[in-house]
């Protein structure tokens, strides 16, 4: 079985890029696709690490568009600051794009001062 995704939108919000103790670069940023005629925007989870993530750090920006390739796993936890009906903790889930390769495109147009 494959489990590959390939997205081709836009950044939508700052990214972070956070190192681990053995200086390891983790890059999460959001990605926004559009469907077909009629059909909503979607927003993606990305994350990116090492090398692949240090390059989406210097070189990406709000609104550039980009072309990913990677593949989707599923983040779990609980989160015990909110409960459900039977007052236990709620469990999460968040779907999430591991970036293999990231392609920069064209930066968004600034728009012009008045």
């Amino acid at each position: 079985m494959l489990n590959q995704i390939n997205l081709v939108g836009r950044v939508v919000e700052e990214f972070s890029c956070e190192y681990t103790p053995n200086d390891k670069a983790i890059a999460t940023f959001k990605v926004a696709t559009n469907g077909r005629k009629n059909e909503p925007t979607q927003f993606h989870n990305v994350k990116a690490f090492g090398d692949l993530a240090k390059a989406c750090a210097k070189y990406l920006a709000t609104g550039q568009l980009v072309a990913i390739t990677g593949r989707m796993v599923y983040d779990k936890w609980v989160d015990s600051r909110y409960r459900d009906k039977d007052e236990k903790p709620l469990r999460r889930v968040r779907a999430v794009v591991i970036a293999n390769s990231v392609q920069f495109g064209a930066k968004a147009k600034q728009q012009e001062s008045k």
